[in-house]
């Protein structure tokens, strides 16, 4: 019996609740901190951008 995507996520899920709460916080809380920046560093760049063409 194949194993569906679905409950591969919610063992995983709850192997990672039960092993350290804090540590699972943590790397949640420290890649979206990442995506976060990343976004923005791409927006500042793209204004930058369009505003040199303007002058």
């Amino acid at each position: 019996m194949k194993t569906s995507q679905v409950a591969l996520l919610a063992l995983r899920l709850t192997y990672t609740q039960h092993r350290s709460p804090d540590r699972a916080v943590f790397r949640s809380a420290a890649a979206l901190a990442a995506a976060g920046i990343t976004l923005s560093s791409f927006s500042l760049k793209q204004m930058l951008e369009k505003q040199r063409r303007l002058f």
